[in-house]
């Protein structure tokens, strides 16, 4: 049946796309999945349709997946639990994928916003040819439509079939099971539809309100905000569903988010819930059908004006109108920068993370994963507080800022392996002496000069009005070495320009690296506010601080002589030889 069909449907293709229209919804399409590799000249991870959309659709299998220890039977006649309602027991779950697609969705349009649009070379490409703009505005339409509902149907086609089959394994029918899937299944596509045209209606509101020039100088703010909110979403599926079900109605902070009405849609729709989620499924809907309506129509009222004034758009860098100044620092320069190489290279580094929009939109989903988990042990540490009444920081309120800063240097570290145009790197190439540079020291200068500031002029005042200026001072001592030491252990093997190598290839240690990545945010931020803690209850113990740093410092020194024969400076990442030499002579 299914090899039947598709070799109907790649017989009727050419057939299809022979029209010039469907022809031209095909090619908006195709803009959605591509990437600048060919403007820029940059080696993009290209990743094509069909790995992009396996992709989207592997986090919802493996969460699923995981669920399976708690409504297996088997497991709780072991453990010895108490009698299980799947059902009852399935609304947190519900909650957290219904969350969790609207966050992929989200994340998703905000990285391939500007493939919405036509842009300049569209224009160019498309104008002279006897194509009306009417035509272009519905091929496009529809090219967005089926782009949403194709990543609404991905995102959770998996989770959509796992998850029923796993609620319903134990008691339910297979009546039972179709209506909970179909229920599901239904609910978390219109939560992923919502916020899809959630991100158009915006798009067009800032389209049809703002000038071009002002536009293209706060999308990036708006996206960066967009991840931060998704993220924060995404951080609510834990804290939630304990408000909901129960007799008392739920605050109204919690009746207010999206996730919150289209879980009640679901639920009203299986009919076996009580009256309590009938109000967030009415919700939902209008909500759903207020967002479709004000998306499309503010789609049409941008587009002509957007797509007229592209010939008279003057594409420009980034925030060029940003003087940059501040990033010079002449006197700061001349003080910590001691090398020419430093010099030169260092504001460079600046420069291209403010007005690169990929470096930025990078960055800020690290710096907004990082605030999301920061606030949560904030508001953890502060009920702690509240409960004990202690006259010293919990444990909580001393690593929330490390997960922060955690986040921001590892955002760094990872923007600094994305290439802005290697087609740009020529200059570099032609005058930097590959084996005598100072890449990991710039590299290091550039994230210590981001972070220290906020540890000096942020926590500490704030530490210090509250818990006077001891805990200030030893937490910012212990704070900045933890940096520090991160930001050494991070650059060992770094001998790159930032913004000027290709991607790095994927090996069979990513994966182990991505790991020891979430290894290392446990360790970063429980190991410091432990020592912390004990050191405030006993001064002295800071003395133990200068052995702990010279055994660091030899310990980075020995790493960094093992790799002192891969020191040489390299401008295109090449992949693990299957093959490699000893050297045992030294040769």
């Amino acid at each position: 049946m299914l090899p039947t069909l598709r070799e109907y449907m790649e017989y009727q293709r050419p057939r299809f796309l022979r029209r010039p229209f469907w022809r031209l919804a095909a090619h908006f399409a195709a803009r959605v999945f591509e990437n600048s590799a060919d403007d820029s000249g940059e080696d993009e991870l290209d990743l094509g349709v069909g790995s992009l959309l396996a992709l989207l659709a592997v986090p919802g299998a493996f969460i699923t997946i995981l669920l399976f220890d708690k409504y297996s039977s088997l497991i709780r006649f072991f453990r010895g639990g108490p009698p299980f309602d799947p059902y009852a027991a399935s609304l947190p779950d519900q909650y957290f994928f219904i969350v969790f697609s609207m966050a992929i969705t989200g994340v998703v349009t905000v990285i391939k916003w500007e493939s919405i649009f036509p842009d300049r070379r569209d224009y160019m490409n498309l104008a002279p040819l006897p194509v009306t703009t009417r035509s272009i505005f519905l091929a496009n339409l529809i090219a967005v439509l089926a782009m949403a509902v194709l990543f609404a149907v991905d995102v959770n086609a998996v989770s959509s079939v796992l998850f029923p089959v796993i609620v319903n394994m134990e008691n339910g029918t297979f009546h039972q099971f179709l209506q909970f899937a179909a229920v599901h299944g239904l609910s978390v596509m219109l939560a992923s539809l919502f916020v899809f045209f959630g991100m158009f209606a915006l798009i067009g509101l800032l389209m049809a309100v703002l000038p071009r020039s002002i536009f293209r100088r706060v999308s990036l703010y708006v996206r960066v905000a967009v991840i931060i909110y998704m993220l924060a979403l995404l951080a609510t599926g834990s804290a939630v569903p304990r408000f909901l079900g129960g007799k008392i109605p739920p605050p109204g902070w919690v009746q207010s988010l999206p996730p919150v009405w289209f879980l009640g849609l679901s639920r009203s729709l299986t009919g076996r819930s009580g009256p309590e989620f009938l109000p967030f499924a009415a919700l939902a809907l209008r909500a759903l059908g207020g967002v479709s309506v004000a998306a499309l129509a503010l789609y049409a009222v941008s587009y002509r004006r957007h797509f007229a004034l592209i010939p008279e758009a003057v594409e420009r860098g980034r925030r060029e109108s940003l003087r940059a100044e501040w990033l010079s620092l002449r006197g700061l320069k001349r003080l910590f920068l001691r090398s020419p190489f430093q010099r030169a290279f260092y504001p460079f580094i600046l420069k291209t993370l403010v007005r690169s929009e990929k470096h930025s939109l990078f960055f800020g989903a690290f710096l907004g994963l990082g605030l999301v988990m920061t606030s949560q042990r904030i508001v953890s540490g502060v009920n702690q507080i509240a409960g004990s009444g202690g006259t010293v920081p919990s444990a909580d309120l001393l690593s929330a800022p490390l997960l922060l800063f955690y986040c921001v240097i590892f955002g760094l570290r990872f923007a600094f392996e994305v290439p802005a145009d290697l087609r740009a790197n020529w200059i570099h190439r032609m005058l930097v002496d590959c084996d005598k540079h100072e890449s990991s020291a710039v590299a290091r200068s550039v994230i210590l000069s981001v972070v220290l500031p906020v540890v000096l002029f942020a926590c500490v005042p704030v530490y210090a009005y509250v818990w006077g200026w001891r805990v200030a001072g030893i937490h910012a001592l212990i704070m900045g070495l933890a940096c520090w030491f991160l930001t050494e252990l991070l650059l060992v093997k770094f001998r790159k320009i930032p913004f000027t190598c290709s991607y790095p290839h994927w090996s069979e240690y990513t994966i182990v690296n991505i790991l020891l990545s979430v290894l290392g945010l446990v360790l970063f931020s429980s190991v410091p506010a432990q020592l912390e803690l004990w050191m405030l209850g006993w001064t002295p113990g800071l003395l133990f601080l200068l052995p702990m740093i010279f055994v660091a410092r030899k310990m980075l020194a020995r790493l960094r002589e093992q790799n002192a024969y891969r020191s040489r400076l390299v401008f295109e990442d090449q992949p693990i030889p299957a093959l490699e030499l000893l050297n045992l002579s030294g040769n």
